[in-house]
C-alpha cells in the first residue's frame, strides 16, 4: 500500500482495490492524511490505517520526551540555573518555546536595586528568625550575594560601565497617600534605613534614583539618563528578586532595553520565590547569567578598551 498526495489528503494503490474509492476527512488533527473507506479488503485498509495512526502517534510522544530531556540537559546552559530543583520536566516543557541564546548585550549599564540597610538588618541569620525583629530584613540570603554583587560591581567599574543605584524616596513631601512600593505593612521611612549598604557605597559620578514605587523605572528620570548615556542593555542585582528586581526588570524590557540579571547577585526572603521568578523573567524578559559569566564578559570589555 502507497500513501501519496498533498499534505492533508492520501491516495492508496493496492491490489484489487476500487479505482473509486472515496476521500474522508479524519478528526485527529495530528494526522496529516485522509481516511480512506473502500468497499474492497476493508480490514486489511483498517489494519492499515491504524498501523499508521499509532505510529505517528508514536513519534510524537518521543519528540515531546526528546525535547524534556533536551531542556533538563546537564549539558545544557540555558536552564543551568538556581531553579533546577523546583521546576519539573513538564513546566519546563510548556516554557521550551522561550528557549534561546542568551548573554550580555550591548552598550551595558549596571542597574543596583534596593541595596540599603534595611534588607540587611539581623545579620546573616535565617530570615524567620530576624524577622521577627527585623521584619523587612532579607538575612542570610542578603548576606550571601555581598560577596559575588562585590565582584560585579569591580568588573563593572573596571569595564568602565555607568552605575546606577535605586532606594526608596525618603522625604515626606514625596510620599502621597497609600502610594508604596508594595503593600508591605510596618516599614519605617527612616533615611538612615535606606542608604546604601558601605560594601557598594556609591562613587561621585554615580547616579542614585529616589522611588516610591516597586520599578526604578516608574516615575524616575532613569530611563532618560540610560536614553542620555547611550545605554542599550542593563545589567540588573539587587533585590528583592520577585519585587523591586522583577518590576525593574520587565519595565526595562518594556522600554526595549536587553536586560542581563545575575543570578547570584539577585536575592529575596524566600528562595522558592527567588527561583521561581527567576525562572519565569528568564523565559520571558531577561537573561540571567551566573556572576562568572557576566564577569567574564566585562573582563572582555576592559580588554578591548
Amino acid at each position: 500500500m502507497n500513501f501519496t498526495g498533498r499534505a492533508g489528503q492520501a491516495s492508496c494503490a493496492c491490489a484489487g482495490g476500487p479505482a473509486n474509492a472515496r476521500m474522508i476527512p479524519t478528526a485527529d488533527p495530528k494526522l496529516r492524511f485522509m481516511a480512506i473507506e473502500f468497499t474492497l479488503r476493508p480490514s486489511l485498509l483498517r489494519g492499515a490505517w491504524h498501523t499508521e495512526r499509532a505510529k505517528i502517534r508514536a513519534d510524537l510522544i518521543m519528540q515531546k520526551a526528546a525535547r524534556i530531556v533536551q531542556a533538563r540537559s546537564p549539558d545544557d546552559p540555558f536552564e543551568d540555573h538556581c531553579w533546577k530543583d523546583v521546576i519539573p520536566d513538564d513546566v519546563i516543557e510548556l516554557y521550551s518555546n522561550y528557549r534561546r541564546e542568551v548573554g550580555v548585550g550591548p552598550s551595558p549599564a549596571l542597574v543596583a536595586i534596593d541595596l540599603y540597610e534595611l534588607v540587611y538588618q539581623g545579620g546573616a541569620k535565617p530570615v524567620p528568625q530576624v524577622m521577627k525583629v527585623y521584619p523587612n530584613s532579607c538575612g542570610e540570603h542578603a548576606w550571601a550575594a555581598i560577596a559575588p554583587t562585590k565582584r560585579l560591581f569591580a568588573a563593572a567599574r573596571a569595564a568602565g560601565l555607568p552605575v546606577f543605584y535605586s532606594t526608596g524616596d525618603t522625604r515626606p513631601q514625596s510620599q502621597p497617600k497609600n502610594v508604596r512600593a508594595t503593600r508591605r505593612q510596618g516599614v519605617r521611612i527612616d533615611r538612615e534605613l535606606y542608604a546604601i549598604r558601605p560594601e557598594f557605597k556609591p562613587r561621585p559620578e554615580d547616579v542614585v534614583i529616589t522611588k516610591v514605587r516597586a520599578s526604578a523605572f516608574f516615575g524616575t528620570p532613569l530611563a532618560a539618563h540610560l536614553t542620555q548615556l547611550g545605554v542599550q542593555s542593563v545589567i540588573v542585582c539587587g533585590e528583592s528578586t520577585s519585587g523591586c528586581v522583577r518590576a525593574s526588570a520587565v519595565d526595562a524590557y518594556s522600554l526595549g532595553f536587553h536586560v542581563t540579571l545575575v543570578e547570584e547577585c539577585c536575592f529575596d526572603r524566600s528562595p522558592l520565590s527567588h527561583k521561581v521568578n527567576l525562572f519565569d523573567m528568564h523565559h520571558k524578559y531577561a537573561d540571567v547569567l551566573h556572576v562568572d559569566e557576566v564577569v567574564r564578559h566585562l573582563e572582555g570589555l576592559r580588554a578591548q578598551a
